[in-house]
């Protein structure tokens, strides 16, 4: 076969630099080509937005961290190759890679690759980690009166320790100098450019997720550098600038890191459901990752739908576990023309409640009176039975034992409902990585539904990665299942809301309140 005619029976390749990580910053052609590609091959300083986005149809996480690699380098380039060569004709891969694909992106070794396979490839270029973090902190690269150029150096190299880097000429050079990964080899890097004749007191900048909710910068003399790096918990990824130029980030009056910058916060919802709300979380600093857990599916033929047409008189109360189950119902009754008369209708917390008033079902939208919703059913049935009630129906994907409990505790016949069923989702393997290797810091829960289809995903991590997490749910009720599944210990605000939610969550990472966020 002539490499023409390889060429026409194999798909193409795009090396696609992200940029440092804020979805803004990829590039127009970087973002179209990860969006609409066939398969898309990530690594973990990606911005997860774009993974999430990407309509792939294969999605293969190979992130490497300092803890381990999902595939060695090697395992990349061969599993490039094979993408491209199982599916002959017009398949786009894209390889989306943090930063530059050709600035210790391995995207050189990449290319030999697909070269040597005769694999059609494309080289996007991004916006790299060194530009972005002398941007973010105002200091400029070059400046005429302060360096002439600059050096881009690796604090990591194959087969050999930073101290075999060529000291005395990067001393000697007179250049701004920035050092990627700097970080586990940063005492040897600041005692090695001390010894090779670079002053002790040079201005040195750490400047960690550069462009980031979660940007923080170390500003300190070059022999205190390592140090103040270890008092203020500095982590990867950051990058080092050392020179003069450094010296102008007392001129630029750059703010202080917001209050959760660092904090890695993963938000576990269902498919169909977006919080934008937690944009109060990245606006304090924190990285927040909300992936799909669950994906929930009508259940319009279940026979308890039936029985409710049939049997729902006037005098019963309708009791709904989620909004969801709301629309659900709304659009069962309304298509199907199911039910003539709607009974009093009533939610399990205040959201559902306004849901529910939205819709015209008119529920009251009172505050929770109670820490725990199932308390406050108990008080609404209550209630009911006090006007005549007799039936209670909970519509949702199927009540609880508790919640059945605080019912029959009233002496009230109860049904459960299923308006829909959830099949859990595999959580992204960037994200997997994260919880494995302790890059997660908090975990949210807001809908009951997720709690089971996380303790499923978790139950294969090492049981000391789970217990080093903390957790924090909408509700007591919710905090009580997360509890009995995960055996761990879960807080919850002492009234059921997003703004409740978010306010513990930010004072459960670092003692900061939504007073401190700046929209």
């Amino acid at each position: 076969m002539s490499a023409r005619d390889r060429h026409q029976s194999v798909s193409r390749v795009y090396l696609v630099g992200a940029g440092p990580g804020e979805l803004d910053l990829c590039t127009v052609r970087g973002r179209d080509l990860a969006l609409d590609c066939d398969v898309l091959v990530y690594d973990s300083l990606v911005p997860p937005e774009l993974v999430q986005q990407s309509r792939a149809t294969s999605k293969l996480y190979v992130g490497k961290t300092r803890d381990g690699h999902a595939l060695t380098q090697p395992e990349i380039n061969a599993a490039l190759v094979r993408l491209a060569c199982e599916a002959p004709g017009g398949r786009s891969i894209v390889r989306l890679k943090g930063g530059d694909p050709f600035l210790f992106g391995r995207g050189g070794e990449e290319v030999r690759a697909l070269l040597e396979a005769e694999i059609p490839f494309e080289v996007v270029p991004g916006v790299t980690a060194a530009t972005a973090a002398a941007a973010s902190a105002l200091v400029p690269l070059t400046d005429r009166d302060f360096s002439a150029g600059v050096v881009i150096v690796t604090g990591h190299r194959r087969g050999e320790s930073s101290e075999s880097l060529p000291w005395r000429h990067l001393v000697g050079c007179k250049m701004t100098l920035v050092f990627y990964m700097a970080l586990r080899q940063l005492e040897t890097i600041t005692r090695e450019l001390i010894a090779h004749g670079m002053g002790a007191e040079t201005t040195a900048l750490l400047v960690q997720e550069a462009t980031l909710p979660g940007q923080r910068i170390v500003h300190e003399r070059l022999e205190r550098i390592a140090e103040r790096a270890s008092e203020v918990g500095l982590r990867p990824p950051a990058v080092l600038i050392v020179g003069p130029v450094a010296a102008l980030f007392d001129q630029t009056g750059v703010a202080v890191a917001r209050p959760l910058a660092g904090c890695s916060v993963l938000v576990l919802r269902p498919s169909e459901r977006r919080y934008l709300e937690l944009n109060r979380l990245r606006d304090m600093g924190a990285r927040v990752f909300d992936p799909p857990i669950v994906r929930s599916v009508p259940s319009f033929g279940d026979g308890s739908l039936q029985e409710l047409r049939r049997k729902v008189s006037s005098a019963d109360l309708l009791v709904f576990t989620s909004a969801l189950a709301v629309h659900l119902f709304d659009e069962w009754r309304r298509h199907h023309d199911a039910l003539p008369l709607v009974p009093a209708c009533w939610g399990v917390r205040a959201s559902v409640r306004a849901e529910l008033e939205r819709l015209g079902f008119g529920a009251p939208t009172q505050a929770a009176s109670a820490e725990d919703d199932v308390g406050d059913l108990s008080a609404r049935v209550e209630a009911a039975r006090r006007a005549g009630c007799q039936r209670v129906w909970i519509l949702g994907r199927g009540a609880s034992e508790r919640r059945l409990a605080a019912v029959r505790a009233h002496a009230l016949d109860v049904r459960s409902v299923q308006l829909y069923r959830q099949n859990t989702l595999a959580l992204p393997n960037d994200i997997v990585a994260a919880l494995s290797e302790g890059r997660i810091d908090l975990v949210l829960f807001i809908s009951s539904s997720t709690v089971e289809a996380f303790g499923a995903l978790v139950d294969g991590l090492e049981r000391a990665v789970v217990e080093g997490l903390r957790f924090v749910a909408i509700s007591e009720g919710l905090a009580f299942r997360v509890r009995e599944r995960l055996g761990v210990d879960c807080v919850a605000p002492s009234a059921s809301g997003l703004d409740e939610l978010i306010e513990l969550a930010a004072s459960t990472l670092c003692g900061a309140s939504l007073d401190q966020v700046k929209v």
